[in-house]
């Protein structure tokens, strides 16, 4: 019986060296345009989903991010000029965050224009 167990320990070991390995040997690639970022609110998180306005909503880059020249360049995170305050370089971020994304839902006749259609609980 303890032969038994010290075999199987040693089976359970091996398969997850092998597992650590196989999964260190074979990073994922990240993806060129973001998939989803969440976006921690004192209101209710926000999940937003890169690859659906990009795909499914035909949203481009220079719809949101306006400190890019082209798509190869990666956007400035929106919190390094948008703080949570005012400020004279830039409104503070929910309120850009409000009148970009609640403006572009009315201009396109589609998507959440109220606090509960963006804002999980």
């Amino acid at each position: 019986m303890k032969r038994g167990n010290v075999i199987a320990l040693v089976i359970m070991g091996i398969c997850i060296i092998i597992g650590i390995i196989g999964y260190a040997a074979f990073p994922t690639k990240n993806p060129e345009k973001p998939i989803r970022i969440m976006l921690m609110t004192t209101a209710g998180n926000v999940l937003f989903d890169h690859k659906a306005h990009f795909t499914d909503y035909g949203a481009e880059c220079m719809d949101c991010h306006h400190d890019i020249s082209d798509d190869t360049e990666r956007p400035e995170a929106c919190s390094k000029c948008h703080l949570p305050q005012e400020s004279e370089e830039a409104p503070k971020r929910a309120v850009a965050f409000h009148k970009q994304c609640i403006g572009c839902h009315e201009d396109q006749g589609m998507g959440p224009t109220d606090c509960s259609g963006c804002h999980l609980r």
